[in-house]
């Protein structure tokens, strides 16, 4: 039960008397106001959990007034709304909407629904202090770990029998010759210069390159999506006239997002690991390789990596998408109460924000 007040804006006594009494009796605060040039202040000052209210008979020409003020009060933008009208017509559906109001009843006799939609409001409001995604779990400082996994280090050197080092060489600290050679082998000496190509001479065919290395325990891209690359290239470096050039970054990121739309994962991997080393697509980039370990499966390499994401995120919608990310995975892994969880400080936050109001009733059912 929450410790703040219901506000409640009612001209018809008997209505207002009701709706009073039963809040009172499950335990709220309840306070009741007229409506005057005072009313914002008033309300402001009481600073109300939730303001029932109905529309302005007095004013038909702008019957919302009260909300738009409310919305346009900074002492109030933690203060929900429940319209509670006569009917709910098309048009007033659609200013409520316009002022981000989700929460709207129709006057009957019975008044249990109003009370168990306050009910559900603060259920969402009061989570277990334990659980402070901020504080505690996504600002978990200890970082994943690198998610090319999939790349083996490069094996050391060996030289070939037979070579001699220079006088005077000396072998690294730790290096150790192969069985079977003298310890005086070392590394070859730095490769010859290219030679260049006589005056006059004709160039050498061009040797066209991969787009993408292929390690040897990843497949290669099929012969289509190496078609598909070499398209995507050609209109990346294209420069029409009025046409910019696209940066490496964002180059990377949109070849990512064509591997990932075709699931084309391990590829898609290797593109967001390039562009979540610009700064402007770092966050943009964890997210997707997020979603990437989450298709794959890997459920706690893809929280760890949106956890990163919300860490290096500068803006609120990508820090929200990391949490709902989160809670997404957190599902599809089991663990119904801490999706649950998840998803309602992300409903705190935004109340609009994707389908987390209907993520929060379908996981309210299965607890």
């Amino acid at each position: 039960m929450s410790s703040r007040l219901i506000a409640i804006i009612e001209d018809d006594y008997t209505k207002k008397s009701q709706l009073k009494l039963r809040l009172e009796k499950v335990g709220h605060k309840v306070s009741s106001f007229a409506v005057s040039p005072k009313l914002i202040g008033q309300l402001a000052a009481a600073n109300p959990a939730i303001i029932i209210m109905d529309k302005d008979p007095a004013n038909p020409k702008n019957p919302f007034w009260i909300v738009e003020q409310v919305k346009k009060e900074p002492k109030l933008k933690n203060s929900d709304i429940f319209a509670y009208l006569k009917e709910i017509e098309v048009k007033d559906e659609i200013i409520l909407r316009k002022y981000k109001v989700t929460s709207y009843f129709t006057k009957t006799n019975k008044i249990d629904y109003i009370v168990e939609g306050v009910k559900k409001h603060f259920s969402l409001q009061n989570l277990p202090k334990e659980f402070d995604p901020w504080a505690d779990y996504l600002e978990n400082k200890e970082q994943p770990q690198q998610s090319q996994q999939h790349f083996a280090p490069p094996q050391a050197w060996q030289p070939p029998p037979g070579w001699q080092p220079p006088p005077g060489w000396q072998p690294p600290p730790g290096w150790q010759p192969p069985p079977g050679q003298a310890p005086g082998h070392a590394p070859p000496p730095p490769a010859a210069a290219p030679q260049r190509p006589a005056p006059g001479a004709p160039p050498p065919p061009k040797r066209k390159e991969p787009l993408i290395p292929s390690p040897a325990s990843m497949a290669a891209p099929s012969e289509d999506m190496a078609d598909f690359l070499t398209t995507i290239e050609e209109k990346v470096v294209a420069k029409d006239k009025g046409t910019k050039a696209i940066s490496p970054a964002l180059d990377n990121y949109n070849k990512g997002m064509a591997f990932y739309n075709k699931e084309q994962f391990p590829q898609a991997l290797i593109m967001f690991e390039k562009s979540r080393l610009d700064k402007t697509l770092q966050a943009k980039s964890l997210l997707m390789i997020g979603k990437i370990h989450r298709n794959m499966n890997n459920m706690n390499a893809a929280i760890a990596t949106f956890k990163e994401a919300h860490h290096t995120a500068e803006d609120t919608a990508t820090k929200l998408e990391s949490r709902y990310q989160i809670a997404e995975t957190m599902r599809k892994q089991g663990k119904l109460q801490d999706a649950y969880n998840m998803y309602a400080t992300v409903y705190k936050a935004d109340k609009e924000f994707k389908d987390t109001r209907n993520k929060l009733i379908e996981l309210k059912k299965s607890l």
